[in-house]
């Protein structure tokens, strides 16, 4: 979708951004990536472990994970981050953690803001140390913004006369903000991707303190409705008639990736372990099904029903899990898992209290959402690891769940339905030919249904096929283009579904209307949307 002028990302890594051009050369990044996990910070996950070193505010994290087979320590993944004073307070979205990135440790969320309003991805640093991100889960991080296009204008005027991004034809005008451009994509590596736009509040310019780094960069803080945010980027990101422009009171827009760095307030030494924390990463590894994570939690003689270890706890648990996922496919049944509080026993026949009221625990529930069937409870060591998982399936015990506000997505409060983007050929001709009766390309399921390399091509007497477009957007403008031209000379095509002897496909729409005519025939891709068009004059 985005072709970053200021250079390619590499992994989670925004060299250019800070000037680094050097350590995108495999034998400095080899060489930078010993150095921090040499001389770096340490941050300890609940599975992994984080190396961090800053060379001014520039900061390197390096994410290492001890391999399953050869227990020696691998290098998973390599990010980049600001040092800086941005804080935003989110909440984590029914999205939940969006794409995923080069190491399981490394990931994006989507974040709703605290009155669960708004979609915002953030890429994750040190996120493992954070027990879970799950729906309406309170982070509070430290937040920075790696461009890959972007432009300042002198102010909201000026900045709604640019041409950012346009979407079935027509200009997107943002307010300041966030929007989530890359969900609403089909590219994958740019699912993290937003525009934010917002004014200027700060402007500061440095230099990596690095051999080999010359270029300086700028550190711009940004003011947005969520908070500030600092966006790093060099000159050569910017135009050069607009560089007299990075200044306080400008209008910036940008694409960019958000960074937001969760290591700090309770977790600014690294995971904690307590009871809390234990039982959230316990619900996280049930609803996630990544039972790795808790490699670090587990005592080396942990329990869990007949399972001892951390190794066998794990083997077993993700057994119960892909049992459940069977049960789930076959006979259409939902797990669901809440944080709650022992709050009362009831007719215990035995007059016997295993377990005091007030203990957190993780209840389950199954096939809805209300419907209790156990709860698992944790005890710990006097080094705060988990020694034994146990579960209770007895009726008599009364939960109070903790209280969870109900996140929303955006069409939650509407008469939703979703656009059908894909179909069978009869279906898209059928389509194609309303467009044309109604003198109207103007069609959410067209534009969205198609692939994002669409082409058109105009075949001419003898057969032959010229590609004349290459692109969603262009062949969406072509096609608007076309019947706009129409309704401008007063044209009231006839269109229908005809045979299409001589094209290599069986059926086309043949539209008739003042001196034109011509039949449209098209191909779809595996997935069923539209990938190409053939029009033939007759």
């Amino acid at each position: 979708m985005l072709t970053p002028i200021g250079g390619e990302m590499i992994m989670g890594v925004f060299f250019k951004n800070f000037g680094m051009d050097i350590f995108a050369q495999e034998q400095y990044f080899a060489f930078l990536t010993k150095c921090v996990c040499e001389e770096g910070k340490i941050f300890p996950g609940y599975a992994c472990t984080y190396f961090y070193k800053n060379f001014g505010r520039a900061e390197t994290i390096v994410t290492v994970a001890p391999d399953a087979e050869s227990e020696q320590n691998e290098v998973l993944g390599f990010n980049t981050h600001i040092m800086g004073n941005c804080f935003w307070k989110l909440r984590v979205s029914t999205m939940g953690i969006g794409s995923k990135k080069h190491d399981p440790y490394s990931y994006s969320v989507i974040f709703n803001d605290m009155d669960g309003h708004g979609l915002i991805p953030i890429n994750i640093i040190h996120a493992d140390v954070i027990p879970s991100f799950l729906k309406d889960d309170v982070v509070r991080m430290q937040v920075c913004a790696f461009p890959l296009l972007i432009h300042y204008f002198q102010d909201d005027s000026k900045c709604d006369d640019s041409n950012m991004e346009t979407v079935m034809g027509k200009k997107l005008v943002l307010s300041e903000g966030v929007f989530p451009i890359g969900l609403f994509g089909e590219d994958e590596a740019n699912k993290d991707v937003s525009i934010l736009k917002g004014k200027v509040a700060a402007v500061e310019e440095y230099k990596v303190p690095v051999e080999g780094s010359e270029e300086n960069f700028f550190c711009v803080t940004v003011d947005t409705p969520y908070g500030p945010i600092d966006i790093a980027h060099t000159a050569d990101f910017v135009i050069p008639e607009e560089r007299s422009l990075i200044r306080k009171g400008s209008i910036v827009e940008t694409y960019c990736v958000i960074s937001g760095d969760v290591a700090l307030d309770d977790y600014q030494s690294g995971a904690v372990y307590d009871e809390e924390n234990e039982l959230r990463l316990l619900r996280s590894c049930i609803e996630h099904g990544d039972f790795e994570r808790m490699t670090g939690a587990l005592s080396e003689n942990a329990i869990y029903k007949n399972a001892v270890g951390p190794a066998q706890i794990i083997h077993t648990l993700k057994g119960i899990n892909a049992q459940i996922d069977r049960e789930v496919r076959e006979k259409g049944l939902r797990y669901y898992s809440y944080m709650g509080t022992l709050a009362k026993i009831e007719n215990d026949p035995d007059g016997v209290q295993k377990y005091p009221l007030g203990r957190r625990c993780v209840v389950l529930a199954t096939p809805e959402t209300d419907n209790y069937n156990g709860f698992l409870l944790i005890n710990r060591d006097i080094e705060g690891k988990i020694k034994e998982i146990e579960t209770c399936t007895n009726k008599n015990y009364r939960f109070r769940l903790d209280k969870i506000p109900v996140s929303k997505m955006p069409y939650d409060d509407i008469d939703f339905k979703p656009i059908q983007l894909e179909r069978e050929e009869s279906e898209w001709l059928d389509l194609i030919s309303e467009c044309f009766s109604n003198l109207s390309f103007d069609s959410s399921e067209f534009y969205f249904g198609m692939e994002p390399e669409a082409e058109i091509y105009l075949v001419d007497d003898d057969g032959k096929s010229e590609c004349i477009l290459k692109d969603k957007e262009q062949v969406f403008k072509y096609m608007a283009n076309k019947v706009e031209m129409m309704r401008r000379k007063d044209v009231k095509p006839r269109s229908e579904i005809v045979e299409a002897p001589g094209m290599d496909e069986k059926h086309g729409v043949m539209v008739s209307g003042g001196e034109e005519k011509f039949l449209l025939t098209i191909d779809i891709s595996e997935q069923k949307r539209l990938i190409r068009m053939k029009i033939a004059y007759r």
